[in-house]
C-alpha cells in the first residue's frame, strides 16, 4: 500500500507543472480534459500495480491474512467500474485544485473556484455521472399512495432505505425471504379476487404496501420491546406522534455499522431444522452455521423452508453473556464452507466501524446522555464486570478508544431487553426517527383507511407462517420462545388477515382463507391457573394499579379485584395480555411486576380514541404480583378494558 500511495503522490506532483499557467477563475475544457487523462493514467497504473503485487505475494505464499483479505475485497464487475470512475474524478479534481491553489491566496478554498458546470463536465468525462442521478420525484406516478422502489421520494427529507439483497447468505434468511414473498403473492391473488378491475401494477403495489404495513406493525409491536426494553419503548416509541417532515428517517452510520449488529451475538451455532413435532429432523439434521451460508440448495433438496422456520420459532436465540459473546461459528468459521479463507465477524464489525470513521465508545455514550467512564473503576461499574474492563483497557489503554460495537455489546442488558443502555438508546432513537419521518408510515393520516388500519393492527406473524407453509401449529407470538408442549396454537384457531377493507366494490367482502388443519400436539398436564377480567368502570385513577371488577373467569381467585393484582400461586412461566381503549387522551398502559416495568403498551390512534395493548411471558416466583397501571392521561380508559393471564409451564 505504501508503494501505491507514493505512486499516486508522484503522479500528482509531476502533473502540477502542466497547470501552472491556468487561469483560476475560468477553467478551459482543454485543461479539464488534460487533468482527466492524467488522473486516469495514474489510477489505472496504481490499480494494475497493486493487483500485480498482491497476486505475486499470494502465489509465492509470502502473504499475510490481511493481504489475502484485501485481495478478496477488491471490487469486481460493475462495482469495479463505479469505484474506478470515482477514483478518476477524485484525482482529476485533486489535480485541478492543487494547481489552482498555487495561484491563489492561502486563505482561498480552491474548491470554490471550480464551478458546478465544471464539476458536471468532470463527472461526465470520468464516468462518475451516474452517481449523481436520482429519479424525478415530480414525474414518478402514485407517490402519494405507494413507496418508490429505492425510497428516494418517500420523504421530503430524503432517505436511503434499501432492502437486503443477500437473501441467500444463509438458509434462515432465505426461508424468511421466501415466506414473505409467498405472502405477497398470496395477497395479490386474493386482492385480484376482490377487485377484478385492478391491473397487475395496482395489485403488485397494493400487496407491497400491505407488506410494508406488516413489517412496521410486527417490528414495533412484537419485536422491539424485547430488544430495547419497556423503558425505552415508553420514552421513545410509545404513541405515534404523527409525521414530521423535518425528521430525517434515513439510517444512521452508527446504527447500521454498529448498534444493529448486536444480533450477531444472538446467533446459535446451528441452523435448527425441526420436524412436525418440533423435534430434530430425522432426515435433514441441523447443520452447523458455517455449513448453512450460501447454500440455497439445502432448501431445494433438503426439505424446503418448513423445517427451518420451525427451527427459528421452536428454538431460543442464543443468550449473549459477557463470558460467551459470539459463537465460534461466526468468530472463526464465517463463510468457511464456501470460501477458502474463513473470516471473523467480530473483527469485521470493528474494522467496519473504523472504515466508516465511527467515533469511539465514550463519544456515543455522551451522545445518549450516559456517563463516560474515564478509568478502570468507572468502566468496571458501567460494565458491571471488572475482568472485562481490565481486558479492554489492556487493549485500548483508555475507554475513549474502545470500538463502539465492542463496547456496546459488552454492556449488561437494560431491564427487559437484550442490549445495554448505549445500544438501547441508539436503536430506539433510530426507530423513532424511522417512524416519525416516514410520510407513508402505516398510522399516518391518509396512508390507509381506518378499516385497513384496523386489519393491519391485528396482523399476526403466526398467521403469515400458517398461510404460506405446511406448518400446522405455531406459538401465537413467534418472537417469544416457548416449548411446543405447553400450548402452541393450531393454525385454524389463529384469525385470518381481513382483506375486506381493500375491496373497492364491497368493503365488507370476505376475509382471506385460513390454512389447512394439522395433527394434534402431545398431551401435557399442568397447573390450572387463569383469569380474565373486564375493567367495568370508566376513567379510573392513573398512576396506581387498575382494579378490574368484572370477572369473565377467575376460577382460582388468583386475581384480586380489590387490590388490582394477580398473585402467583406457584413458580413458573405465565402469559399475560391486555387490551384497553382510551378516549381523547394521550395515555398508555404499563404491565408491572413487583413495582418493576415489564411491558409498555403498543399504543395506536384510531378515530377519536387510542388502543393500548400488550402481550408477554413472565417467569414468576411464588407470591409475585402482576398488575396494570395507567400513565398520565390514561385515566381516559373505558370500561371495555380487558386483562387476562394464565400459567404456561414450570421449569
Amino acid at each position: 500500500m505504501k508503494w501505491l500511495v507514493c505512486l499516486i503522490a508522484a503522479g500528482l506532483y509531476l502533473c502540477l507543472k502542466n497547470y501552472m499557467n491556468t487561469e483560476p477563475a475560468r477553467l478551459s475544457r482543454s485543461v479539464i480534459e488534460k487533468a482527466v487523462i492524467d488522473a486516469k493514467t495514474m489510477v489505472d497504473s496504481a490499480y494494475e500495480y497493486s493487483r500485480r503485487v498482491s497476486v505475486e505475494r499470494v502465489r509465492r505464499d509470502a502473504v499475510s491474512p490481511s493481504d489475502t483479505l484485501r485481495l478478496l475485497k477488491q471490487p469486481v464487475g460493475q462495482t469495479r467500474n463505479a469505484v474506478r470512475a470515482a477514483d478518476y474524478m477524485h484525482n482529476a479534481v485533486k489535480l485541478i485544485q492543487m494547481s489552482l491553489q498555487r495561484h491563489q491566496q492561502p486563505f482561498i478554498n480552491a474548491t470554490d473556484l471550480i464551478s458546478e458546470e465544471d464539476m458536471q463536465f468532470i463527472a461526465d468525462r470520468t464516468g462518475c455521472f451516474s452517481q449523481h442521478r436520482a429519479p424525478s420525484c415530480k414525474t414518478t406516478p402514485n407517490l402519494g399512495r405507494f413507496r418508490t422502489a429505492s425510497s428516494i421520494c418517500n420523504n421530503r427529507c430524503v432517505s436511503d432505505l434499501k432492502g437486503d439483497e443477500r437473501s441467500n447468505e444463509q438458509i434462515g434468511l432465505t426461508a424468511l425471504h421466501t415466506l414473505f414473498l409467498r405472502e405477497h403473492n398470496r395477497l395479490v391473488y386474493h386482492l385480484a379476487q376482490l377487485n377484478t378491475h385492478w391491473d397487475g401494477e395496482r395489485l403488485y403495489q397494493e400487496a407491497r404496501k400491505i407488506m410494508g404495513g406488516y413489517s412496521q406493525v410486527l417490528t414495533f409491536r412484537e419485536y422491539l420491546g424485547h430488544i430495547v426494553g419497556p423503558d425505552f419503548i415508553a420514552s421513545h416509541l410509545s404513541t405515534y406522534p404523527g409525521y414530521d417532515e423535518h425528521v430525517d428517517p434515513s439510517i444512521s452510520n452508527v446504527f447500521a455499522t454498529a448498534a444493529y449488529r448486536f444480533a450477531h451475538l444472538m446467533v446459535q451455532p446451528h441452523m435448527f431444522r425441526l420436524n412436525e413435532m418440533y423435534e430434530e429432523h430425522p432426515v435433514y439434521p441441523s447443520p452447523l452455521l458455517h455449513k448453512a451460508f450460501f447454500t440455497p440448495w439445502r432448501i431445494v433438496f433438503e426439505g424446503g423452508v418448513d423445517p427451518i422456520i420451525r427451527g427459528l420459532v421452536g428454538r431460543p436465540a442464543k443468550l449473549n453473556t459477557q463470558d460467551h459473546m459470539m459463537s465460534d461459528e461466526l468468530r472463526d468459521r464465517l463463510f468457511k464452507f464456501t470460501s477458502q479463507l474463513a473470516l471473523d465477524l467480530a473483527a469485521l464489525n470493528m474494522q467496519r466501524g473504523r472504515d466508516h470513521g465511527l467515533p469511539g465508545y465514550n463519544k456515543w455514550r455522551k451522545f445518549c446522555g450516559l456517563t463516560q467512564p474515564r478509568n478502570l473503576e468507572e468502566l468496571a461499574e458501567v460494565l458491571n464486570n471488572t475482568e472485562i474492563a481490565e481486558k479492554l483497557l489492556d487493549l485500548y489503554k483508555t475507554p475513549d478508544n474502545i470500538d463502539v460495537w465492542l463496547g456496546g455489546v459488552a454492556e449488561p442488558f437494560v431491564p427487559g431487553g437484550r442490549v445495554g443502555p448505549l445500544f438501547a438508546c441508539l436503536i430506539a432513537r433510530q426507530f423513532q426517527q424511522i417512524r416519525q419521518g416516514d410520510r407513508l408510515w402505516w398510522e399516518n393520516n391518509g396512508v390507509f383507511t381506518e378499516a385497513q388500519k384496523k386489519s393491519l393492527r391485528e396482523t399476526l406473524l403466526a398467521r403469515i407462517i400458517c398461510d404460506n407453509t405446511g406448518i400446522t401449529e405455531v406459538p401465537k407470538n413467534p418472537f417469544l420462545y416457548r416449548p411446543r408442549g405447553y400450548g402452541y396454537t393450531r393454525c385454524e384457531n389463529i384469525p385470518a388477515f381481513d382483506l375486506s377493507p381493500w375491496n373497492e366494490d364491497d368493503p365488507h367482502g370476505p376475509s382471506a382463507p385460513t390454512g389447512p388443519y394439522g395433527p394434534p400436539g402431545p398431551h401435557f398436564t399442568f397447573e390450572q391457573v387463569a383469569f380474565s377480567m373486564r375493567l367495568g368502570n370508566d376513567m379510573p385513577q392513573a398512576g396506581m394499579p387498575l382494579h378490574f371488577s368484572e370477572a369473565i373467569y377467575n376460577g382460582q381467585n388468583s386475581y384480586n379485584p380489590k387490590t388490582g393484582m394477580f398473585t402467583s400461586p406457584h413458580p413458573g412461566v405465565y402469559e399475560f395480555q391486555f387490551h384497553c381503549t382510551i378516549f381523547q387522551k394521550d395515555g398508555s398502559i404499563d404491565l408491572m411486576r413487583n413495582e418493576h416495568l415489564i411491558v409498555h403498551s403498543f399504543t395506536t390512534w384510531q378515530t377519536g380514541y387510542l388502543t393500548a395493548s400488550g402481550n408477554t411471558y413472565i417467569k414468576l416466583n411464588k407470591g409475585d404480583h402482576v398488575y396494570l397501571v395507567a400513565n398520565h392521561d390514561g385515566n381516559g380508559l373505558t370500561h371495555d378494558c380487558f386483562f387476562s393471564g394464565h400459567f404456561l409451564f414450570s421449569e
